[in-house]
């Protein structure tokens, strides 16, 4: 399995209508009729400029991402790239990962038939509704593997729901393991073994944190994966410095249908995660807030910007940095990358890391950042696309896809 080389017609379409509809969205209630055209027109000049100002290589502060007219030119402009950039990074991910664990051999047409016979000689021979003994179990079997064809798992299910075959039971069968098409890696074999031990056809659910993904562009990517790979559903934070954001999150919902379920959170990657585990006395990382009644300092309230990172980080399977190291690096670097390394230092282990950034310029600063994430943790390099290396160039794009391993 490779990364996709063209999208359908029916992802082109429905990015366009997506992007329309959050574009919509971004203008609803925010232009006032009184507006003179001239202001209008000045409006969306301003906020062009202001779009073709990111992801350029002398952009190390960022820019800022408010205002309707921005936001609609940015869904506009950015919805449909982005999106496929990150469907594509996912699905070259999933090829390596195919590569690497293969998935379990396929079970031959004998081996069903084997297993179907043995499930009727175990309990005994299909009897209708009516209470009546169907045909028997050596005339049925070739019958109903024929219907069911490349369905066969379907089938068993079913059958095993029907029969009340116990887990144990199940087991006597050699059926195939469920295979995460994300890999064979830690952060998933606990739920897929758990999943290959009920007859349920529910998808495994996996999570992740999208970083600087506030307007939900690369998430966007996570729809068509999860269409193309219908084991698995995501469940995503789209984690931005510009709470603005957050008023997309119902109509991206809407439009992510339930392939992808998306919620919002405030974050800055250039300031440090807060620590787990605080004295009493130590309020670095928060505040202190005054009792009206009794006056009292002594109660610690975490307010920090990454509190909820912080606290949900070891969750996450998947961590997306789309065209968020480059922009903000000069103040991570000076803060000596600690956010990056509060990543490192609590995700689990097995996490995907994808970073996709600017050609050239943006190379340097997300070799600093893995870079200091390895001075606690183990990384693995997957994929790695460079832009001198132009076979593999993807898209105009910086990348490096890698997979966290043991703490030092």
């Amino acid at each position: 399995m490779s990364s996709l080389a063209s999208e359908t017609d029916e992802q082109q379409y429905w990015y366009d209508q997506s992007a329309g509809q959050l574009s919509k969205k971004a203008q609803g209630g925010k232009v006032s009729y009184k507006k003179t055209v001239s202001k209008a027109k000045q409006a969306l000049a301003e906020a062009k400029a202001r779009t073709a100002e990111l992801a350029t290589s002398s952009d190390r502060t960022g820019i800022s991402f408010a205002g309707a007219a921005f936001q609609s030119e940015y869904y506009l402009s950015k919805f449909k790239r982005r999106g496929m950039l990150c469907h594509r990074v996912l699905e070259e991910y999933v090829g390596a990962m195919y590569t690497k664990y293969p998935p379990p051999t396929p079970l031959t047409s004998n081996d069903w038939k084997m297993n179907l016979a043995m499930l009727y000689i175990n309990q005994g021979d299909p009897v209708g509704k009516d209470g009546v003994t169907l045909k028997s179990s050596e005339t049925n079997v070739k019958k109903v593997l024929t219907k069911y064809l490349g369905r066969e798992m379907i089938l068993f299910r079913e059958l095993f729901r029907r029969y009340k075959v116990t887990i144990e039971q199940q087991k006597e069968y050699n059926l195939p393991l469920q295979h995460c098409v994300l890999g064979n890696i830690p952060s998933f074999r606990e739920r897929v073994a758990a999943a290959t031990t009920t007859s349920t056809t529910t998808p495994l659910q996996v999570k992740v944190a999208s970083f600087g993904g506030g307007p939900g562009t690369d998430a966007a990517g996570l729809v068509w994966l999860s269409k193309n790979h219908p084991e698995i559903v995501f469940d995503c934070v789209l984690y931005d410095s510009e709470t603005s954001w957050k008023r997309y999150i119902k109509t991206l919902n809407q439009v992510f249908g339930d392939n992808v379920n998306c919620s919002f959170q405030q974050c800055d990657v250039t300031t440090p995660l807060p620590k787990n585990a605080m004295d009493d006395n130590d309020n670095d990382d928060g505040k202190a807030v005054e009792n009206e009644e009794t006056h009292d300092y002594s109660v610690y309230v975490p307010h920090d910007v990454n509190t909820h990172c912080g606290e949900y980080m070891s969750s996450f399977d998947i961590l997306l940095f789309m065209y968020v190291v480059h922009e903000t690096s000069k103040t991570a670097e000076e803060n000596g990358y600690s956010f990056y390394k509060g990543v490192a230092q609590n995700v689990q282990e097995g996490t995907i890391m994808i970073i996709c950034d600017v050609m050239e310029k943006s190379r340097r600063d997300m070799d600093k950042v893995i870079d200091a994430m390895r001075t606690v943790r183990e990384i693995e390099i997957i994929i790695e696309k460079r832009s001198d290396d132009m076979h593999t160039v993807r898209n105009a794009t910086e990348s490096s896809v890698f997979v966290f391993g043991k703490l030092l």
